[in-house]
């Protein structure tokens, strides 16, 4: 078993995968093994083993999908708070080959219902915000669940496809991407229930190990200043304070968020990099370019700027406000450093 220390205290213990495959085959046959017996031992009670029979066809069923499952198809998080980069990541994917291929397609027929912003109980994420309802998560997991599997299932033959559960638009399904929903950021749309809308990662993770697909997940961060800047003057989300404040939260919840799910981390994107960034190019390889091509193409969606000067910091952020700001800048530079020790222990762990 591996652990990992991140800032001097062991944050995750893990398996390599084809351990953990090893480990849940011997399993499975040793439990094969024991309903065989107890099938012999109690061949006229019909009810005395269902319990263990259920647990026995999960089990059976969980290795098949280890076994068999060649990861083609990939469904993505792109974590970030607002005015990170979500609409860049949504201009990039439009021009990928995989959605010039079958992906828009599929999602059109098939949305995955993550977010509606018409009526907020109808889905995982938005849930928490239905004022006039109250959701029934058993069904609208099960419904993300069945969703997952069907869209895999869709592409099972499109070679090393990614489908984004977020960051993108869907002509015609505004209320589940794009339009109503905003881009699936820490802190989405307006009113006062904002900072309950973000994505809920840990229950995405457990329906898509449930479902028996691949999901990963891409942190996005920039310099706060930009991100006030952006979200404050020009677009004017919030004021000044109440925005430092949530995006502070937000920041936070994102930090366990990767602290969390360690395991499912495929790169940290710093927007101000741009495509200077090792980890930028990676999301080009992820989406389906050549290096050259995505540098081509990343170049001609986003003109790198210089930095904020101190003089430009003092215009966004005033004197009185500094104390919070400096919260902020703390919680970002939190995210960036977690999420670039966590993929440094990743990539060591690939390498054994």
């Amino acid at each position: 078993m591996f652990t990992t220390k991140t800032m001097g205290r062991i944050t995750s213990c893990r398996h390599p995968p084809v351990l953990a495959i090893i480990i849940l085959v011997l399993t499975n046959i040793y439990v094969h093994n024991q309903f065989a017996i107890l099938d012999n031992l109690h061949m006229h009670d019909d009810h005395m083993h269902d319990d263990q029979m259920q647990s026995h066809k999960i089990l059976n069923n969980t290795v098949k999908v280890y076994l068999e499952r060649r990861n083609k198809v990939t469904f993505l998080l792109v974590l970030g708070v607002e005015g990170t980069g979500h609409h860049l990541f949504s201009d990039l994917y439009n021009k990928s080959v995989f959605n010039k291929n079958k992906v828009n397609e599929v999602l059109n027929k098939y949305p995955i219902p993550v977010f509606n912003g018409i009526d907020k109980s109808q889905a995982i994420w938005s849930a928490p915000c239905s004022l006039d309802k109250q959701p029934n998560g058993t069904i609208l997991l099960q419904e993300f669940i069945n969703r997952l599997q069907k869209v895999d299932s869709e592409l099972a033959n499109t070679e090393g496809v990614v489908v984004p559960l977020n960051g993108i638009f869907i002509h015609g399904h505004e209320e589940m991407y794009g339009g109503y929903q905003g881009m699936g950021s820490y802190g989405m749309l307006s009113g006062d229930c904002k900072v309950l809308q973000y994505p809920d990662v840990d229950l995405t993770y457990a329906a898509c190990a449930t479902a028996g697909v691949e999901c990963k997940h891409i942190v996005v961060y920039r310099d706060p200043y930009s991100v006030i800047r952006s979200t404050t003057m020009k677009r004017h989300f919030s004021s000044t304070y109440r925005q430092i404040k949530l995006m502070t939260t937000m920041l936070d919840v994102l930090n366990t968020h990767i602290l969390s799910h360690q395991d499912e981390l495929y790169a940290c994107w710093n927007y101000n990099q741009g495509i200077d960034s090792e980890q930028t190019r990676n999301i080009g390889n992820l989406l389906g370019w050549d290096t050259e091509d995505f540098i081509d193409i990343y170049s001609n969606l986003f003109i790198k700027s210089e930095p904020l000067t101190d003089k430009q910091r003092k215009v966004i952020i005033p004197p009185e406000l500094q104390p919070f700001m400096d919260t902020m800048v703390r919680s970002m530079e939190r995210v960036k450093n977690n999420c670039l020790s966590v993929l440094v222990v990743n990539e060591n762990l690939k390498k054994k």
